[in-house]
């Protein structure tokens, strides 16, 4: 008969690595929709510059969210793996 090893029965595999909540700022960065314009019919010209400047805009805002997504998914995946940040 094969001896029975002392802690087999009891062991069991480890918990999943716990993740910390993704920054509210973050977060709430996605959450934001850049407005539809408004009205009907054909814009002017100067409202079509705005609406492309309102989205610019917004594009550079979710970009630096990107960013910053980026960064604390790399700075949790150091932390999991047992790593220094970056």
């Amino acid at each position: 008969m094969l001896p029975c090893l002392a802690g087999c029965a009891t062991s069991s595999p480890p918990p999943p690595p716990a993740l910390a909540e993704i920054p509210a700022d973050v977060r709430a960065c996605f959450e934001e929709v850049t407005a539809r314009p408004g009205g009907t019919g054909a814009l002017s010209q100067r409202e079509v510059v705005a609406i492309i400047g309102a989205l610019r805009a917004s594009e550079m805002r979710l970009s630096g969210c990107g960013r910053r997504l980026v960064a604390f998914y790399d700075a949790q995946a150091d932390a999991l793996a047992g790593r220094d940040a970056r």
